[in-house]
């Protein structure tokens, strides 16, 4: 184990350019809060992270870039959101996901320590003999200085290891940008964007919108496979949220993983900034572009960058719910992936975005609260032909899930989990569904829920991918804020083998989802 730093200059750029572009994108939403500069403080709680380091495999340097969701609190501590994903080396479609937590306190007026350590599972491009059972733990200190206005950069060193059985271990620098993801009032980049007044768009966070997506990607003729073969056509599904910086111009985050198609494993998480105009009462159209980490399931990413660009259109039917159709060309620069896309999403729109409709109805859904969970499951076999190696062994994953309540009952849910133990590292799992939820006391409740979505690696049988999921829980409410689940389930593939029994556990958040 020693300190790496980037192994040629070639390397050295695609550093820079990654933290780069996913800064750019972050960008619009910094604040200044009023005339006077105004450095990171307590007021600005949640930020949105880019990270970039260089870890050292047994035998090859993999670049990996962070992308982090963090709310910060007035003690010092913070928890966070985050993805590590590939972005330059062999191994495309390497992608973790977890939770960081941190503390920091200040050595000056400019210059802050900041500690953590991020505690997620993933992997890929090299299955268990690489990431073992998929666990990653990551410890961190850097020391972190304020960029006049906008947000800080902090540099530092952090450990990585993948403890369960992997084979990664590394210690490395790496660089870090923090932006403002909540503001108090118009800000001056809102300003250049356009629009004047006072307005705030996005109401203090993020996200404004959530929608269900399915994507099909059709491949170009060069397009081939890790093993040289052409690349099939694939089906995704996943999650995109959006957060409106102007009347016009949002920041967007999207992941999605293959539901069809011989592709079954693929993942791939693309963060970005479009435009969306009206163009006639409830339509509106928009164009974006979005670079991101992706691949797994055989295809040919290269070391995993991968560029996005689409347009579309949205019309929504109700205040707060639309339906959008949309075309786009992505590329692995590194690889030999290059597609056409088109997709069909329906979403939920925050009322208090800039976007207006003329629709007659003034009611609508409203998320009236969110529940965001820490959740474990293990998988128990339950047919014979459940994994491709190991199948007397469970499978323990770690992840999180979001909840939106629209009334006191009932919900829709998206979750994305990784496997973290059971020598099933690169196993990921992205599920959306609903649920309903009823008190059985003042303290005890009961849930009942049914998802569907995209699974795939790590050597589970799931066919082409396409998954669905049924739990019943018993939980218990500590406080408003904090509860905690355990529940029963069970998962299976439409096309494979794959069967699993369920037990899961959670550590419930109960907040604002569209504050």
């Amino acid at each position: 184990m020693r300190l790496r730093i980037p192994s040629s200059p070639c390397s050295f750029l695609k550093l820079v350019a990654s933290v780069a572009l996913l800064t750019l994108f972050s960008f619009p939403s910094a604040s200044c809060g009023g005339s006077e500069p105004e450095p990171m403080k307590s007021r600005w709680q949640d930020t949105l992270n880019a990270e970039y380091e260089v870890w050292q495999l047994p035998a090859e340097d993999l670049g990996m870039a962070g992308l982090r969701y963090q709310r910060r609190f007035l003690n010092g501590c913070s928890v966070g959101l985050e993805t590590w994903m590939a972005m330059d080396g062999d191994r495309g479609g390497f992608i973790t996901l977890g939770l960081d937590g941190g503390y920091r306190f200040a050595l000056s007026e400019g210059v802050s320590v900041d500690t953590g350590c991020f505690i997620g599972a993933g992997g890929g491009r090299g299955g268990y003999r690489l990431s073992g059972g998929g666990l990653m733990l990551r410890p961190h200190i850097a020391l972190s200085a304020p960029l006049k206005d906008v947000g800080e950069i902090a540099a530092g060193v952090s450990y990585v290891v993948f403890p369960n059985g992997g084979t990664i271990e590394s210690v490395q620098p790496f660089i870090h940008v923090a932006l403002p993801f909540s503001y108090e009032s118009r800000s001056s980049w809102q300003r250049r964007l356009g629009g004047g007044g006072n307005t705030v768009y996005g109401g203090g966070s993020w996200p404004n919108s959530l929608a269900l997506i399915t994507r099909y990607l059709v491949a170009d003729d060069s397009s081939r496979t890790e093993a040289g073969a052409p690349q099939d056509d694939l089906a995704l599904v996943g999650i995109e949220c959006k957060s409106y910086l102007t009347d016009r111009v949002y920041f967007k985050l999207e992941t999605e993983g293959a539901a069809q198609g011989d592709s079954s494993g693929y993942m791939q998480i693309l963060a970005g900034s479009g435009l969306q105009i009206p163009v006639h009462e409830d339509w509106f159209a928009h164009t974006d572009f979005s670079v991101g980490g992706g691949g797994g399931g055989g295809v040919n990413t290269g070391g995993g960058l991968l560029l996005d660009a689409g347009l579309g259109i949205s019309w929504y039917f109700n205040p707060k719910m639309f339906v959008g159709l949309s075309g786009g060309y992505m590329t692995a620069p590194d690889g030999m992936l290059d597609v056409w896309s088109g997709a069909v999403k329906i979403g939920y729109q925050a009322a208090h975005t800039p976007i207006k409709t003329t629709t007659v109805s003034k009611n609508g859904l409203q998320v009236e609260r969110a529940r965001l969970r820490l959740v474990h499951q293990e998988y128990m076999p339950a047919s014979a032909n459940w994994r491709r190696h190991h199948a007397d062994l469970n499978v323990s994953n770690l992840g999180v899930q979001l909840d939106a309540f629209f009334n006191e009952n009932w919900y829709v849910s998206g979750q994305g989990i990784a496997a973290q133990d059971g020598y099933a590292g690169a196993y990921m799992a992205g599920l959306v569904g609903c649920g309903v939820e009823r008190d059985l006391t003042q303290r005890l409740f009961f849930s009942m829920e049914g998802l569907v979505g995209a699974a795939g690696g790590g050597g589970l049988d799931t066919g082409p991918g396409l998954v669905w999921q049924g739990n019943m829980g018993l939980g218990l409410k500590i406080n408003d804020t904090f509860s905690v689940t355990a529940s029963i389930g069970r998962m299976g593939a439409f096309e494979g083998p794959f069967l699993a029994d369920v037990l899961g556990c959670s550590l419930n958040y109960n907040f604002v989802l569209f504050d």
